[in-house]
């Protein structure tokens, strides 16, 4: 949570299960180190039993569903992220062409002082909220 800092609940969300998709991968990732060491002590891997190598493919599948499953949750922070960011942008450049249409010496206005009037005109709206 420190590292990600969710910003709205949708994000709170996302994170929790991406922990929780993190710490079934490391425990996944346990498992198989473990099937693979005791697999090991047993001696050469050409004299492995049946048993022993569907025991190891098993748990590989499961190793990787778990991490498929990490990078998706990863992966949809990042896009959630990204499209908010993007909303942000298209929201602050929309409220700069409206400023810009509102006054008369538009033409002159650049881009910056715009912003520095939204930014004033916000400041206003606080204090007299």
């Amino acid at each position: 949570m420190t590292s990600y800092m969710p910003r709205d609940a949708a994000e709170h969300h996302m994170i929790e299960l991406l922990t929780r998709a993190d710490w079934f991968f490391q425990r996944a990732d346990r498992a198989l180190v473990q099937v693979e060491a005791e697999m090991m002590e047993s001696g050469d891997p050409t004299a492995w039993t049946e048993e022993q190598e569907r025991k190891l493919l098993r748990i590989q599948r499961y190793h990787t569903a778990r991490n498929n499953t990490f990078i998706k949750a990863k992966k949809a922070i990042e896009d959630y992220r990204k499209n908010r960011t993007n909303e942000i942008q298209k929201a602050e450049k929309h409220a700069i062409k409206k400023q810009q249409a509102k006054r008369k010496d538009a033409k002159d206005m650049t881009v910056e002082e715009c912003i520095l009037e939204l930014e004033e005109l916000g400041e206003l709206r606080r204090r007299s909220g």
